[in-house]
């Protein structure tokens, strides 16, 4: 498996307001509570496994941010439920898993998403990159953009309830070549939404991290 790496240097990923955990394996022993093992009894193993990490991860978080230990329960389409007054996403793959955290008088939403650093296929990416997002070229950049969407997605879901397609989004590359701003191109999302959305990626070795938030 990679050997994941992803503190202290992923601070810069996110606003200084939110507050993250990162893991780079599961727990030797699950670390759930009441109503989080109720959900997880029709888990396959695999399922489980990650779906305990990353609710370590997520009680992390939140302990950094001032709060207290609580369930972080699963919403219609699989989405996490925060406290009130928190929003925050959760990704895991491979060995590895992260939570990320902000308080909503602080952020009004946040995603984000971890991935292997593994090339797309090529049926993959044609569902994923836009024919006008020309400057995502190589292996990597379809990765990251893979992995943008993702987190996009994870941040504007609590905001709009609706799915949106990777082809709804037009990810537009930061002059800097580590953030990003993003275009809709569904009548069904608020543009002006989406006009307040900023983020951050990152790519090392063994994987590709990325995030979403709105103000």
């Amino acid at each position: 498996m990679p050997n994941l790496t992803l503190t202290p240097d992923l601070t810069d990923l996110l606003p200084t307001v939110a507050a993250y955990h990162a893991s780079n394996q599961p727990p030797e022993q699950e670390v759930l509570l009441a109503e989080e093992i109720e959900l997880t009894r029709n888990m396959v193993a695999k399922r489980r496994r990650d779906f305990s990490h990353g609710r370590q991860c997520a009680r992390e978080a939140l302990r950094l941010l001032g709060e207290p230990p609580t369930a972080v329960l699963v919403g219609h389409n699989r989405e996490p439920l925060w406290p009130k007054g928190i929003t925050g996403s959760i990704s895991h793959t491979g060995p590895a898993a992260i939570a990320a955290v902000a308080h909503k008088a602080e952020l009004t939403s946040l995603g984000i998403d971890i991935e292997l650093a593994e090339p797309l296929d090529q049926d993959i990416i044609k569902m994923v990159q836009r024919d006008d997002e020309t400057d995502w070229s190589t292996a990597s950049d379809t990765k990251i953009l893979f992995s943008i969407k993702e987190s996009i997605y994870k941040c504007v879901y609590p905001l709009l309830h609706i799915f949106v397609d990777f082809q709804d989004m037009q990810v537009i590359r930061s002059d800097d070549n580590v953030g990003f701003t993003a275009i809709a191109h569904n009548s069904a999302i608020d543009q002006d939404l989406i006009a307040k959305l900023s983020g951050r990626y990152r790519l090392t070795n063994s994987f590709v991290i990325s995030s979403a938030w709105i103000d």
